[in-house]
């Protein structure tokens, strides 16, 4: 009982069943969690270098510009700032 390996392979040869399927289960999903990161990277990456190096809407972008500009009230100070961006929003999903 000393001399037994804990390698990963001597572990999933003494497992059980259920813990080999979930074992499996887990790094095939995380092989696809992957893939989708590495694709989006890529994608992104190809964006940036596009020729108008704009990756959003015009809408969005000034949505963006909005609620993050300092010279605007806080939105804790001003409650029409949520409704003035929730109609903004609202607008962009109809176009």
């Amino acid at each position: 009982m000393e001399n037994e390996a804990f390698t990963f392979w001597a572990l999933f040869g003494r497992a059980t069943i259920t813990v080999k399927i979930v074992m499996i289960m887990l790094i095939g999903s995380s092989f696809w969690s992957w893939s989708i990161i590495f694709r989006k990277l890529i994608l992104f990456r190809a964006a940036l270098f596009e020729d108008n190096h704009t990756l959003l809407k015009p809408i969005v972008s000034n949505l963006i510009k909005v609620a993050y500009d300092p010279t605007l009230p806080n939105a804790s100070d001003d409650n029409s700032l949520a409704v003035r961006m929730s109609a903004r929003v609202k607008m962009m999903v109809s176009n």
